[in-house]
């Protein structure tokens, strides 16, 4: 496929927006427009003779009645996108030519009336794009107005509709009291500030800080408090967003707005269609750093069972070695790390293969801290046990001397019996002996049973030494 063709496939969306008849379909797609820069003004869905209609509502009919009577198609650009929007009809009389027209849609915009819910012919088309395998993005439009509890808006898509939701920003208060939403991500609160019907210009917006004490002198102490209370609540209570299971159609985005006053939109196009800053710069405008971090970004993004890291904190800067150590942490599969960096495997591994020469590796379980403590009272046990070894077999002048001296002579009856008792405990740790070298090398034990048995072997061959010195004096004797 040629490169030029396949940037224009990959950069288009198109999405059909449904819902009951007059929550808000139109007016909103009418908005989408006019941030995309298609029309300058924004038509009215009920308009006055003088003023300006809705353009997906061109039918005679549809101005006269207010209603979208057949299925629209508009396009326009918004940020290095070419965006579709398939405006269908609510009524149930012209509901088969919205079922038509979902099978041309990516995804789906739910349009909800904050102050009705979800309605019945939410329903029905909600189950065709089910069907379908339509992801499902919620906007609850007409938060200027009054309005149903938010919680029990919710509640009503979850029950009603059968899938979980996850709302992206939330609404402080609604109707006369709506005074703006909250980002959960950014902990921005956009506020609201109404603005007569259609038009160009946008509610006018001011951004506060949720920790800003000037935004609890604007809502008031009473609305503030209650602001508070909610975003504890869905922050513990709610869903967290998983595109896997949007795409999977198990989780709808929530977001919370006004159509008509231009209020929420931006902020629910830059979240449906990802931060085009991020996605559309031309890799040969990126710096080394950033090229490496996005060939990082395309390998896990496959979601792999396997994964080789060689020195990767050579070559990733601090932030993005945080996400990876993060990744790492809750990776389900097998990853190897070639790596120098004794404090990034500290923090990433739980098992090392240690080299030690001649083509012998041992698997050790547990990071390079606790091998490094390990190893060092490994190395203080061996040096004890040799220079114990050695200080019982390096024979004396006087023992040589003595030994000369002695005429062989026979055992007696209990030298016999201990003769024979040696040869039967020294098989016996031996067999210990060998049962611990195995457990030790398993990488199995813990930290804790590695030392115990690490002092449990070093007595086991000082017996073993003892018991092999005495055996071989009787043995001369034998």
């Amino acid at each position: 496929m040629d490169d030029k063709l396949r940037e224009e496939i990959n950069r288009r969306r198109t999405f059909a927006i449904i819902s009951h008849p007059d929550a808000g379909k139109t007016t909103l797609t009418e908005k989408f427009l006019l941030f995309g820069g298609a029309i300058n003004t924004a038509g009215s869905v009920k308009g006055k003779a003088n003023s300006k209609y809705a353009v997906s509502d061109w039918m005679d009919i549809e101005k006269e009645r207010g209603i979208s009577v057949t299925s629209s198609v508009l396009q326009f650009n918004y940020d290095g996108y070419c965006i579709n929007i398939l405006d269908t009809p609510g009524h149930q009389d012209f509901s088969e030519d919205t079922y038509r027209t979902l099978m041309a849609a990516d995804s789906a915009v739910m349009v909800i009336d904050a102050s009705k819910g979800v309605e019945a012919q939410t329903i029905k088309l909600f189950k065709v794009c089910v069907m379908r395998h339509i992801p499902i993005f919620t906007f609850i439009n007409k938060m200027d107005r009054d309005a149903r509890d938010t919680f029990e808006l919710l509640d009503d898509i979850e029950t009603v509709l059968g899938i979980k939701t996850c709302p992206v920003n939330w609404p402080i208060g609604s109707g006369k009291e709506f005074k703006g939403v909250y980002d959960r991500k950014t902990k921005i609160v956009s506020t609201f500030q109404a603005i007569s019907t259609g038009g160009a210009k946008k509610a006018e917006e001011t951004d506060y800080h949720i920790d800003d004490e000037a935004l609890k002198e604007l809502v008031g102490p009473y609305l503030f408090d209650q602001f508070n209370e909610e975003i504890e609540l869905i922050d513990g209570a709610t869903e967290e967003m998983d595109i896997e299971k949007v795409r999977a159609g198990e989780l709808s985005p929530v977001f919370f707005g006004s159509a008509l006053n231009t209020f929420g939109i931006e902020q629910f196009l830059n979240y449906f269609l990802f931060a085009p800053e991020k996605q559309h710069n031309y890799v040969y405008k990126l710096s080394g750093g950033e090229k490496r971090r996005l060939y990082l970004c395309t390998v896990l993004m496959r979601s792999p069972n396997f994964l080789v890291l060689d020195e990767p904190t050579n070559d990733l800067d601090i932030v993005t070695l945080n996400v990876l150590e993060e990744y790492l942490r809750n990776f389900k599969g097998c990853a190897i790390v070639v790596s120098h960096d004794r404090y990034f495997m500290d923090k990433v591994v739980d098992h090392l293969l240690v080299f030690r020469g001649n083509a012998d590796i041992k698997d050790f379980p547990g990071n390079y801290t606790q091998y490094r403590e390990w190893k060092e009272v490994q190395d203080q046990l061996e040096k004890e046990t040799e220079a114990a070894r050695q200080a019982r077999m390096a024979p004396t002048v006087e023992k040589t001397s003595r030994l000369e001296k002695v005429q062989k002579k026979k055992l007696t009856f209990k030298e016999r019996k201990e003769f024979e008792a040696l040869e039967v405990e020294i098989s016996l740790l031996e067999a210990e002996k060998a049962e611990l070298e195995t457990a030790m090398s398993s990488g199995t034990l813990s930290n804790d049973e590695l030392l115990a048995k690490s002092e449990r072997i070093a007595k086991v061959i000082e017996e073993i030494d003892e018991k092999t010195m005495r055996w071989l004096e009787l043995s001369e004797l034998a």
